[in-house]
């Protein structure tokens, strides 16, 4: 029996603890230990752990393990919720920065924030999903095409290689 000769690089499968969030309208799920933004949504829980699997997958396959934590600090997540009074400064308690002093992280950070204000939890998850959210296995598909075509063929495909015909 003939062997493929291309064999595909699978790592040992990683857990991953999960935060599953119910709404009115589905389930909302995401990973901790992975650094990005990796939400997985749909109508039922098991529908939302399959999503969240696929574009854990997808994003591990894009970034490389860098992305992965190697040992996640994190044993157990809760959800409690408790009463905090408190008394703002003059200004709010804002501190006034220029926006070229934030960091990537501020600036993400204060993104999601904003998101989540204007549209909710569930909306800022389906607002983040416009760039990710699609059909079937992109993963899978990816590497169908991408595992047929060299990169002279990709490189042509692309701005740099039209310049380069010129």
């Amino acid at each position: 029996m003939k062997q493929n000769a291309k064999k595909s690089k699978r790592a040992a499968a990683k857990a991953f603890k999960i935060i599953v969030e119910k709404y009115a309208d589905g389930y909302a799920a995401y990973p901790l230990g992975l650094e990005g933004v990796v939400v997985g949504e749909a109508d039922t829980y098991e529908e939302a752990m399959d999503d969240v699997k696929s574009a854990i997958r997808f994003h591990i396959e894009m970034f490389g393990n860098a992305v992965v934590e190697v040992e996640s600090s994190v044993l157990e997540a809760f959800v409690t919720q408790v009463g905090v009074e408190c008394t703002l400064a003059e200004n709010g308690g804002k501190q006034r920065r220029s926006e070229m002093d934030l960091t990537l992280e501020e600036i993400r950070t204060k993104g999601l924030l904003a998101l989540r204000k204007e549209l909710g939890q569930a909306g800022m998850i389906r607002f983040m999903q416009i760039y990710s959210n699609g059909s079937g296995d992109y993963a899978k598909e990816r590497h169908a095409w991408v595992d047929n075509t060299s990169m002279e063929e990709i490189i042509a495909q692309t701005s740099l290689g039209k310049k380069k015909k010129k």
